[in-house]
């Protein structure tokens, strides 16, 4: 796979970047403003400099979650059908030191019955479905660069918003 960094975005630093998704169950239940709030809490202060709603089709549920077809097919059905249910967040953040790793952290474990307190998936991961998980989040910086090479568009210059009046102080 190619990857392209948008031309409007300093070049990243493996540190700095990372790509998160706010799943449609937590996109149901408004949880952006909260989601982005424990972010810039964290360790990293994550930021975000890019947020796009958008619908997942077919190929983007492959492109993320193909891995889980072959590896659990059984729980791809359910996956599939709840990615496509509704719409979802993309973002993008920047931090100020291992931003994927942050993420990752202030995610917490995809089994939300096994996440630490205090960790988006602990507050509002479904407890009976694993997939409802409200949040997505690459594994590696290299991952982070192909999901933000899929799913961004190479001139955000109209999209990248001013975000600052809406962050805690």
């Amino acid at each position: 796979m190619i990857i392209r960094w948008p031309s409007s975005l300093p070049l990243p630093h493996p540190n700095e970047y990372t790509f998160a998704m706010l799943k449609p169950d937590g996109y149901r239940a408004n949880r952006l403003g909260a989601v982005l709030d424990l972010a810039y809490n964290s360790p990293a202060e994550l930021r975000p400099v890019l947020l796009m709603e958008k619908t997942l089709t077919e190929p983007d549920v492959e492109f993320l979650y193909g891995h889980v077809r072959e590896k659990y097919p059984e729980v791809w059905p359910v996956l599939r059908a709840f990615q496509l249910s509704d719409p979802s967040v993309l973002i993008l953040f920047r931090g100020n030191r291992k931003a994927v790793t942050a993420w990752r952290e202030t995610m917490g474990a995809t089994d939300s019955i096994k996440a630490p307190p205090r960790t988006i998936r602990a507050f509002w991961g479904s407890r009976t479905v694993m997939c409802e998980n409200v949040v997505h989040g690459s594994d590696s910086f290299l991952r982070a660069l192909e999901e933000i090479s899929y799913f961004l568009p190479d001139d955000l210059n109209h999209q990248v918003f001013n975000l600052n009046p809406y962050l805690p102080k």
